[in-house]
């Protein structure tokens, strides 16, 4: 479920790693331990964080299913 999610990050410059990850920690108000369980995809990314995430990454990385 995160597969795209890591893929984006890992696709990013360098120079973008950080930036984009105090975001998201910023923006779903979570720890860098959070966002990193996120990453590896030891635990899902709640549906409540998808749009933040999808704004912050200018791309839809996550779906809400209905």
């Amino acid at each position: 479920m995160n597969s795209d999610f890591r893929t984006w990050y890992s696709e990013l410059p360098k120079s973008e790693y950080r930036k984009k990850r105090q975001e998201i920690i910023d923006g779903c108000r979570i720890t860098r331990a959070v966002f990193y369980n996120w990453l590896s995809g030891a635990t899902p990314v709640p549906c409540c964080h998808y749009h933040t995430i999808n704004t912050i990454a200018g791309i839809t990385l996550f779906r809400l299913k209905l």
